[in-house]
């Protein structure tokens, strides 16, 4: 595990999100309170939904448990670097980085449905400056030695 502390405020912004959605529904309001705030009530309301969004698809259908920190800890999981990943990568423009880390955690057929929420999120934030931490320690990451070989890996997503 990482220490948050090196993290930037999306990043931030999206821990505290994923691990308030993990606690239940109940809980939700006060994502959706404390982001109507700094983004204004419309930007808020939508970064909300998104994340709502994705975080519903990961826990819905992901492939194998996604492990969270406690909301309160100081660290942040491997899963919970993978996620915020995709963001900065998406954020980037690195899309095939991003979906290398989705497909560590999501089955090929839901891929394209996160693309929007994660585009949107990535947009909203950094529209707000909000930049996402860059991770290159996420290559040395197992589940991405395919993305680290180039083009000639599998195509990454599914048609239907």
């Amino acid at each position: 595990m990482s220490c948050l502390c090196r993290f930037s405020t999306a990043d931030h912004i999206v821990i505290w999100s994923v691990r308030t959605w993990s606690r239940g529904r109940s809980e939700w309001h006060r994502v959706e309170n404390e982001l109507s705030g700094p983004f204004g009530v419309e930007a808020g309301q939508s970064l909300s939904r998104n994340l709502y969004t994705l975080y519903y698809l990961i826990g819905g259908a992901a492939t194998r448990e996604f492990l969270l920190a406690p909301l309160k800890c100081a660290r942040i999981s491997e899963d919970e670097q993978l996620l915020v990943g995709v963001l900065a990568e998406a954020q980037r423009d690195n899309w095939p980085f991003a979906v290398a880390c989705l497909e560590n955690f999501l089955p090929q057929t839901c891929l394209r449905h996160a693309f929007e929420p994660i585009a949107a999120i990535a947009t909203i934030l950094d529209r707000a400056g909000y930049r996402f931490t860059r991770q290159p320690e996420l290559l040395s990451h197992e589940a991405l030695k395919a993305y680290r070989h180039g083009p000639d890996r599998a195509p990454s997503i599914a048609s239907h």
